[in-house]
């Protein structure tokens, strides 16, 4: 029973720390792909500026490229890009 008990733990362990999000994006590597971002929607998206200014769809770009000015990790970035998502309030962009 004692050996079952400690294999369960051992196993439970060793998956959590497995899937933690080791791999971190480089502050170049982060902000080209919101320079693409940018870019894609100003020149593609027909409902940008249906909901936002161009001033405010600026700031918001301006936040993100703020925040990463530090490495960030994988599921930091996606979160990041998706709250910047959201705020073109449009369900057809994510």
């Amino acid at each position: 029973m004692k050996f079952y008990i400690v294999l369960f733990f051992f196993l439970l362990t060793s998956n959590v720390f497995s899937q933690a999000d080791s791999s971190l994006l480089t502050p170049k590597q982060m902000q080209a792909d919101l320079h693409i971002l940018k870019d894609a929607w100003k020149i593609m998206h027909p409902g940008l500026y249906r909901y936002n200014t161009p001033e405010q769809i600026e700031q918001y770009f301006a936040n993100a490229f703020s925040k990463t000015r530090t490495p960030l990790s994988v599921r930091q970035f996606f979160i990041l890009m998706s709250q910047l998502n959201i705020k073109v309030n449009c369900g057809h962009t994510f």
